[in-house]
């Protein structure tokens, strides 16, 4: 029986990685990810650290990659915070939205944007932060195999940020279940100081927290690297639908004397689960 359980796991991680674009702009990562996702399976409730969380909810979807979708300023208004007017990047289905990001409050000195629209040196940098992942979780991996883009927040040395800054995730589900994998990359520099907001939430109708038959997978990793007397406070809201499954993981990677807080608030979803690691170097 334990046999049979962890072939069709196999099978369910592979039939995902199939789906994935062959033209990653992470190829080297990717491929790595992908070798060592074909030797991993689903963590089931027998494991220590999953004993509490059924993923039968997930693995009984037949997940498709989510399509770009386009939405207008006044249909994603209602989850526009005020305390982060011009200071905002947007997301839908996991593709930025140029068009719906508001970054006018932000000095030079702080790079706000997504991988892809960075510059040759900032690209050869983000690789390298990349390349320091420390997580070999079956869904780190999963992220890091499909990855097509990245959300960015990189402050410079000594910088120090009064106003915060947030990465907003929409989903919007179909009848078929859909997944994205959002990809998030926070780099702190000596001396800086700053806060951020993770936003995940769903575009329903009615109370979003009613099933609709509008079944979604957001697998989420946020990498986050503090040098030395860096300081970031983390915000992050969880506002899936009452359809939506998301796993997140986040590695934080604390220099000497760096300062990291966490607060987070977790609503809606019919499966959520947040692991946070943290590593001193």
């Amino acid at each position: 029986m334990s046999v049979l359980l962890e072939t069709k796991t196999d099978d369910y991680l592979q039939g995902l990685v199939s789906q994935f674009p062959h033209n990653s702009p992470f190829p080297e990562l990717t491929q790595q990810a992908i070798l060592d996702l074909a030797n991993l399976t689903l963590p089931e409730q027998k494991d220590e650290d999953w004993r509490f969380t059924d993923l039968s909810p997930l693995t009984s979807l037949s997940l498709t990659l989510a399509n770009q979708v386009t939405l207008s300023l006044e249909e994603i208004d209602q989850f526009r915070l005020p305390e982060t007017e011009q200071a905002r990047i947007v997301f839908i289905n996991g593709v930025y939205s140029p068009s719906l990001s508001e970054l006018c409050a932000l000095p030079p000195e702080v790079y706000v944007g997504n991988f892809l629209a960075a510059n040759p040196a900032q690209k050869q940098e983000i690789l390298q932060y990349l390349k320091e992942e420390k997580s070999q979780d079956v869904f780190s991996l999963l992220n890091t195999a499909g990855l097509q883009d990245l959300g960015i927040i990189w402050l410079g040395k000594n910088v120090s940020l009064t106003q915060p800054i947030e990465l907003l995730y929409i989903t919007v589900p179909t009848t078929t279940p859909i997944l994205t994998q959002p990809g998030n990359l926070v780099i702190v520099e000596q001396g800086a100081k700053v806060k951020f907001l993770e936003y995940y939430v769903a575009k329903a109708t009615d109370c979003s927290d009613i099933p609709q038959n509008r079944s979604y997978f957001n697998n989420v990793v946020t990498r986050i690297f503090l040098q030395e007397n860096a300081h970031l406070q983390h915000n992050r809201v969880q506002r899936e639908s009452g359809d939506g499954i998301q796993i997140t993981n986040t590695t934080v990677v604390q220099g000497a004397n760096s300062s990291y807080n966490l607060c987070e608030i977790s609503l809606g979803a019919k499966l959520s689960r947040h692991n946070l690691k943290i590593y001193q170097k």
